[in-house]
């Protein structure tokens, strides 16, 4: 029945592409096939693992993308952050989780935890980002999702127009964690853009003093 009202729904009100605003075909959602392949691939594993290394101890750092200003990748972005369109998030997330399952490593890890925003943040947008690519991650290989666990300061600036010293100072001790139930867990962070790497390290120290056994790290995308 759904499938039926989809169809007639889609006669009057055809379902376009977020990016390049031409029609879906049937199986695409949000994000057409043209538009996903012109994503520019992240092949360089150590451009990712350099940011952590001598940081924070980590079994494994994964990008799936480079960010490139003003490209589709970054269209989708900010759809997906500042226009309410969820669905980008469950697309991008379904694919890290397929290429993640590709390389064997989320049978490296117990849980996914999302990278939390504030609770400003949270209340203005309506939503967690990086909760939705979890979301994602899990529709296509199904593990667990602790999305209660890590929690952020909210008397922190944004990090977006910080420079890279000023985004370390900013984010020190910004997170913390108000259980202990991952003790001794193997826990996968997930977030959607890797900078300067500030905010990942610092989300992993807490994880850290909460008693996780193993930090992995995994993005959406890599900046320069």
């Amino acid at each position: 029945m759904k499938t039926y009202l989809n169809s007639f729904s889609n006669l009057f009100f055809p379902a376009i592409c977020t990016i390049c605003k031409l029609g879906l075909a049937d199986g695409e959602r949000s994000i057409c096939i043209s538009c996903l392949d012109d994503f520019p691939r992240l092949y360089q594993a150590e451009i990712v693992e350099n940011k952590f290394k001598g940081q924070i101890k980590y079994n494994f750092a994964f990008s799936m993308f480079m960010y490139e200003p003003k490209s589709k990748l970054s269209l989708a972005l900010k759809s997906l952050k500042y226009e309410q369109n969820k669905e980008v998030g469950l697309v991008l997330g379904e694919k890290l989780g397929n290429e993640l399952f590709k390389n064997n490593l989320l049978n490296q890890v117990d849980t996914l935890i999302p990278v939390p925003v504030t609770k400003q943040r949270l209340k203005q947008r309506g939503y967690n980002q990086a909760e939705i690519i979890c979301n994602g991650i899990q529709k296509t290989n199904y593990i667990s999702i602790e999305n209660q666990i890590l929690k952020r300061n909210s008397f922190l600036k944004s990090q977006t127009k910080l420079g890279r010293n000023s985004r370390f100072e900013n984010i020190d001790k910004a997170f913390y964690c108000e259980t202990s139930t991952i003790e001794n867990k193997k826990i996968l962070l997930i977030d959607d853009v890797l900078t300067t790497g500030a905010t990942l390290i610092s989300c992993a120290e807490a994880l850290y003093r909460a008693g996780v056994a193993e930090v992995s790290i995994a993005t959406i995308c890599n900046t320069v």
